[in-house]
C-alpha cells in the first residue's frame, strides 16, 4: 500500500482519480475501536442492498501503482477496500462496484437509486452481520472526488459505497456515485 503522505500530496495537487476514474485513496484510513473488538480478526465477505436487489460476496480491494482503488475484477461482485476500516470499527470502510460494461448492468448499476433510511447489511468472515443505513448519495466529477470525505478517518462506524457514474466520453464515465451510510441504530 501507498503511504499516506504520498497519496495525500497527490490529492492536495489536484489528481484524484487515475485515467480509468478509480477514486485515489488514502492507506490506514480508519482506526480500530476498542468496542469492536470482536470485529478486528473479522474482515467482510458479503454485501445485501435489499433496495436495489445487491446480494453478493466481496472480493479484497488493495491500490494500484498510481495509489488508485484498484477495481474489482469480477463486474458481478463488488470489492472492499483492505485499507479501510473494517464494518463495525470506527471509520469509513469502503466498499466499490462497477455500475456496468459493454455486456450489461454490473452490480452496483442501480446504487445511485438508493434512499435514506435504505439499508445495507455487510457480513463478516466472523459470522457478524452489521448493518447500516444510508444517510446520503451524492454523485461528484472524477476531478473533484472528495477523498478526504470519503476515505478520511471518522469518530464511529461509517459505510461508503463507490461506483461510476454521469456521462460517458472516450470510453469512461465522467463521475463516481458515493453512498454514505451510518451504523444502524
Amino acid at each position: 500500500l501507498m503511504n499516506l503522505s504520498a497519496t495525500m500530496s497527490r490529492f492536495r495537487s489536484g489528481s484524484r482519480t487515475t485515467s480509468e476514474g478509480w477514486p485515489k485513496a488514502s492507506a490506514g484510513s480508519g482506526s480500530p475501536s476498542s468496542s469492536a473488538a470482536t470485529t478486528a480478526t473479522a474482515h467482510p465477505v458479503s454485501i445485501d442492498i435489499p433496495a436495489i436487489n445487491v446480494n453478493t460476496t466481496l472480493q479484497d480491494l488493495g491500490l494500484d501503482s498510481t495509489g488508485a482503488l484498484a477495481p474489482p475484477t469480477n463486474l458481478t461482485q463488488a470489492g472492499w477496500y483492505t485499507g479501510s476500516s473494517v464494518p463495525g470499527q470506527d471509520g469509513p470502510s469502503v466498499i466499490a462496484g462497477h455500475v456496468d460494461s459493454y455486456k450489461g448492468p454490473a452490480v452496483f448499476f442501480q446504487l445511485k437509486l438508493l434512499k435514506p433510511g435504505d439499508t445495507i447489511t455487510v457480513g463478516l468472515s466472523s459470522g457478524q452481520h452489521v448493518v447500516f443505513a444510508v444517510t446520503v448519495v451524492q454523485q461528484y466529477p472524477k476531478d473533484e472526488f472528495p477523498t478526504s470525505d470519503v476515505y478520511g478517518a471518522r469518530p464511529d462506524p461509517e459505510l461508503r459505497l463507490i461506483t461510476c457514474g454521469g456521462g460517458f466520453s472516450s470510453g469512461h464515465y465522467l463521475d463516481n456515485v458515493v453512498v454514505y451510510a451510518a451504523l444502524h441504530a
